[in-house]
């Protein structure tokens, strides 16, 4: 990546200038130059789900909230009934909603009026950058993630933010779409940021980064607008009230531990037990006393090989709510699975069941979760 300090629109034009001749370029200002380039959804999830769940699990619920928002947006009246998915995203993002989308301009000075914006009104300023990318170099590299969409009437929104973490996908939105989108020139990018276990190193190395220093944001924004015609009225002709309410400094509202152990069941029904031990987590987090979340969790991470950290959950459930004839069954089912004696805590849970008359729940639970003990204690069918 390489970095340049810009102290004057003079010489930010001419390096541009430069950049067009050489390739097709496309430029993203952001206000703070400590910013990565991560789209606005995952900064919203980042900041509502703090401390909760892993990296993947992020992704996962910006890809959930992204889908959520388009179908929320598809009820609200705002958009023709079979506008396609990404059209809406486009303009939800253009009115300041939170998407899994990046904005690029065709036109440098938009990037730089955005470079310029204050960081924070009450704060230090900060330095802001630019960055520029020749996208058709990069999409004539077979070895580039960066992948173009001409038609978005037939993307698949669901499958296309899934291949999020292979792909970075690039579209040039339409003139008629919105005139923020006509004025901004805007192209959009995303995937970008969204999944980080993909390796987008070499992409991110090919860019051309503008830094432009805190304290000449203020007159280069004076000069924009004087001798360029560029400012928020001009960038900003009209404004909705519902993507306001979606903008990236909105909270997701918090799901309730009910709800967060629904997407567990969900994911499990699915075949994605890594993901119904997350969501699981997250139930039990919200409501500790929940047995059913805890076992859950852990059986699904004995799914997925981690009986050290199932069986870490299941004692540290045991220490704090007693020998409850479920976690018992967890653990009996869990050192089954690592070929450890299961037999003690098996014979206990079914003790427990029968004498707080759950013997069928008992067997329900060994049916999904213990195949393997279903054929060592001789349990075939219901």
């Amino acid at each position: 990546m390489r970095d340049k300090t810009i102290s004057n629109i003079t010489e930010y034009i001419g390096i541009c200038n430069d950049l067009i001749n050489s390739g097709f370029f496309a430029f993203r200002g952001q206000c703070c130059s400590l910013w990565s380039l991560e789209p606005g959804i995952m900064r919203k999830v980042r900041r509502t789900f703090a401390g909760i769940g892993e990296g993947g699990l992020l992704f996962r619920l910006s890809v959930d909230h992204a889908l959520e928002l388009v179908r929320k947006a598809k009820v609200s009246g705002h958009f023709a009934e079979n506008e396609p998915d990404l059209s809406i995203l486009a303009s939800l993002q253009h009115y300041g909603a939170a998407t899994p989308l990046l904005d690029f301009s065709y036109d440098p000075l938009v990037a730089l009026y955005f470079a310029c914006l204050p960081h924070d009104e009450s704060a230090v300023e900060s330095d802001g950058k630019v960055f520029c990318i020749n996208y058709p170099h990069q999409m004539r590299s077979h070895s580039s993630p960066l992948r173009p969409i001409n038609d978005p009437s037939r993307i698949n929104l669901d499958s296309t933010l899934e291949d999020a973490s292979r792909y970075i996908w690039y579209w040039k939105t339409p003139e008629y779409l919105c005139r923020r989108s006509e004025r901004q020139q805007s192209v959009f990018i995303f995937g970008w940021g969204l999944y980080w276990k993909y390796d987008t190193n070499k992409l991110i190395d090919e860019l051309n980064v503008l830094v432009i220093s805190a304290e000449t944001k203020k007159s280069i924004l004076n000069e924009l607008n004087l001798s360029h015609g560029i400012s928020e009225q001009t960038l900003f002709p009209d404004v909705y009230g519902f993507s306001h309410s979606n903008s990236h400094d909105k909270m997701i509202k918090h799901y309730s531990s009910e709800e967060l152990y629904d997407k567990g069941e969900e994911q499990w029904r699915d075949g994605s037990p890594e993901w119904a031990a997350e969501y699981y987590k997250m139930a039990y987090t919200k409501n500790p006393n929940w047995i059913e979340a805890r076992c859950k969790s852990a059986l699904s991470l004995n799914c997925i090989g981690e009986q050290d950290k199932a069986l870490t959950l299941i004692n540290a459930s045991m220490d704090t709510l007693g020998r409850n004839w479920k976690l018992l069954l967890c653990r009996s089912i869990i050192d089954c699975t690592g070929d450890k004696d299961w037999r003690v805590d098996m014979r206990e849970a079914k003790a427990v069941a029968d004498t707080e008359n759950e013997r069928s729940e008992f067997e329900a639970y060994l049916y999904e979760y213990g195949a393997l003990l279903c054929v060592k204690t001789g349990i075939t069918s219901r």
